[in-house]
């Protein structure tokens, strides 16, 4: 049972005892996986009115954990980026996660932005930090990977997102 109320405190919690599991580290990527797409799928509930059961949430964080796995290459390592926004609070937040071709956490970076609601803006800044966080622990060979499509479009035409 969790003992504490703050989702920060909840994660860190949730972690350090996963961590004491031989597959610890898979454990809590699953387990990250798996909030993701509780989130992606209340969005699709909210925004598009779509429903999913938590088998199927379950299910394609899964799916969607191996095809993370399977995605890297010999020496590269993975980032993840992502942004949320707290419009009631008038605040976002970023992380971002860094992975070997083992599944092993490397590097993760989390941060709140206060008075920072723009989705758009998040995700840059989430993006911006997988390229600090890469160069400063030196990577050469890096896979980027984020849900919007925005600027992950950007990324690939190496153009800054208009709407930004």
């Amino acid at each position: 049972m969790l003992t504490n109320s703050n989702l920060l405190n909840c994660w860190t919690e949730v972690c350090s005892y996963l961590a004491k599991h031989p597959d610890g580290s898979y454990l809590i990527q699953s387990m990250a996986f798996i909030l993701w797409h509780t989130w992606k799928s209340r969005n699709a509930l909210i925004f598009h009115q779509q429903t999913q059961t938590w088998q199927d949430v379950i299910s394609n964080a899964l799916k969607y954990q191996e095809n993370f796995i399977l995605a890297t290459i010999d020496d590269a390592v993975k980032f993840n980026f992502d942004a949320t926004v707290d419009k009631q609070n008038n605040k976002g937040a970023i992380v971002v996660i860094a992975q070997d071709q083992t599944r092993r956490i490397i590097d993760w970076r989390c941060s709140l932005w206060p008075s920072t609601i723009d989705p758009l803006l998040l995700e840059s800044i989430a993006c911006r930090e997988v390229a600090r966080l890469a160069v400063l622990l030196g990577f050469q060979k890096i896979i980027i990977e984020g849900d919007s499509a925005i600027v992950v479009h950007a990324l690939h035409n190496q153009t800054l997102p208009i709407p930004i």
